[in-house]
């Protein structure tokens, strides 16, 4: 893994090839290689907590999607404005479905 400040990598971000992989991070620019899919097959944990995060993520997504039942959630769970609302309510749709 390498950090860069380059102002060419800071425009690119993503995979190339099979090869690298270019993440953001703020100000700097981290190349590592290609984050390959699992090897191993996922134990029924892991299913199970891929498919609560799956679900988690769609049900805060309507929520987040729809103004009056945003600004509901931002009163319900006292997140202040420009903080992260959507963690908020990710989190707290992950606990109701577990």
């Amino acid at each position: 893994m390498a950090i860069s400040t380059n102002p060419l990598f800071l425009a690119l971000s993503g995979t190339l090839g099979d090869m690298l992989t270019i993440k953001n991070y703020k100000d700097k620019v981290v190349v590592c290689s290609k984050i390959g899919e699992r090897e191993k097959k996922a134990t029924p944990a892991q299913e199970n907590n891929e498919d609560t995060f799956r679900a988690a993520n769609v049900w805060a997504k309507k929520i987040y999607d729809d103004p009056i039942k945003r600004e509901e959630a931002r009163l319900r769970l006292d997140v202040p404005h420009g903080s992260p609302l959507y963690r908020a309510i990710f989190r707290e749709c992950r606990q109701n479905i577990k």
